[in-house]
């Protein structure tokens, strides 16, 4: 049996045989070679070599198996994943910071050299250096976090001097942090890259979202049409499309809404900006920034046996990431938190028995009740907003 017999490629993809068969076709050749009585299992020393050999093959194989699998985006892995998305124009995006205007009061004429400040959790946040208090004794600058990707910090939480010197007085921030992302996964990239694919696809909808999702710095979107001829129910206006649209360059969105738009097709939304097209035609292009509705959960639970306080900040923390992973535009619904709030799979979900759960708006009264999200809308929660009782 020659060796092609066992390693080759067809139609059906890469083949090669496992480490027996590798092993046996070697001491069939070696038996060919010294003669059919020759004691060569694994236990000899001659067995043994043999082995080494079809180990190695068998090793080889594996290498040349994720070799061939790393041409195919969807079973591509790490750089070569990187590598192929190249060929649909679009690259891996790296993580980026978290940042937060924050007041810093001092001393008129303290020169700030390279401040620091420290959150609740430890994270260190970096003002411009060389700040400098003017006339007035506060001024605003723009804190940059030290650590890469979604570090969050609610409004007031950056209060705490991490590089104290004389004329820092203090700091806060009066609104909350703009997270940055984490490094592109490889399973975020494989997505991005199947929406390039549409980039001169023939639905139009599917171009617009496949451009804005290829702005960086743009973590989600979403693009609505209404190809009537009169307003629909979300209040998007005859022949109009609507993008809502989540991190990224207002200008970069722009262009990407611009640039595969139909003629004729009017935009929606209250961030607004010009698009000058291949003919120099300057155009105005609408879209929206997708506003937080934050929402608030009550919960009753009865501790059973192994129940610690530690379970009900899990519980909360559950629910709010349950409820922040929501897509733009998606209603809160109830039932789909029963699953978080019993902290489904873990152990400490054991420990209690869910008894009652209700949500509501930040403005409204909790209810056993589904929550709406308007189409230019995104559900938010934050942990402090979630209250736990225990019986």
């Amino acid at each position: 049996m020659n060796i092609t017999d066992l390693i080759y490629i067809d139609q059906d993809g890469f083949h090669f045989p496992d480490f027996p068969t590798l092993f046996q076709r070697y001491q069939d050749a070696y038996r060919v070679i010294y003669g059919a009585d020759i004691y060569i299992d694994a236990d000899s020393q001659d067995g043994a070599f043999l082995a080494l050999f079809a180990q190695s093959v068998y090793d080889l194989c594996n290498v040349f198996s994720g070799v061939y699998t790393s041409f195919s985006p969807a079973l591509g892995i790490g750089d070569a994943l990187t590598r192929n998305v190249a060929i649909n124009g679009i690259t891996r995006r790296a993580a980026t910071h978290s940042t937060a205007d924050v007041n810093v009061v001092g001393t008129v004429g303290t020169t700030i050299a390279a401040g620091k400040i420290r959150d609740a959790l430890g994270n260190l946040w970096s003002i411009p250096t060389n700040t400098v208090i003017p006339v007035g004794g506060t001024i605003t600058v723009t804190a940059t976090c030290d650590t890469e990707g979604a570090i969050t910090a609610a409004a007031g939480a950056l209060n705490q001097i991490g590089t104290p010197q004389r004329g820092w007085v203090s700091v806060t921030n009066p609104l909350a942090a703009v997270a940055g992302v984490n490094a592109e996964t490889d399973a975020e990239l494989r997505l991005r890259q199947q929406l390039s694919t549409m980039l001169t696809a023939y639905d139009t909808v599917g171009a617009i979202e496949s451009g804005i999702a290829d702005v960086d710095g743009v973590t989600e979107q979403r693009v609505y049409e209404n190809d009537t001829n009169s307003t629909n129910a979300d209040g998007l206006v005859a022949h109009t499309i609507a993008a809502v649209v989540l991190g990224g360059d207002t200008q970069d969105i722009i262009d990407a809404i611009g640039d595969n738009k139909p003629p004729g097709c009017g935009t929606q939304g209250t961030t607004t900006g010009s698009y000058t097209d291949s003919r120099g035609v300057v155009k105005t292009i609408n879209f929206y920034r997708p506003a937080g509705v934050g929402i608030k959960a009550t919960v009753a639970i009865t501790a059973l046996a192994g129940y610690v306080s530690d379970y009900e900040t899990e519980l909360k923390q559950s629910i709010a990431d349950a409820i922040n992973a929501l897509a733009i535009g998606e209603d809160v619904l109830i039932t789909r938190l029963f699953a978080p709030a019993t902290l489904n799979g873990l152990d400490g979900g054991k420990t209690y028995n869910l008894t009652d759960l209700k949500i509501a708006k930040l403005a409204g009264s909790p209810a056993f009740a589904d929550v709406a999200i308007a189409y230019t809308e995104m559900a938010t929660c934050s942990v402090s907003d979630i209250t736990v009782t225990v019986t």
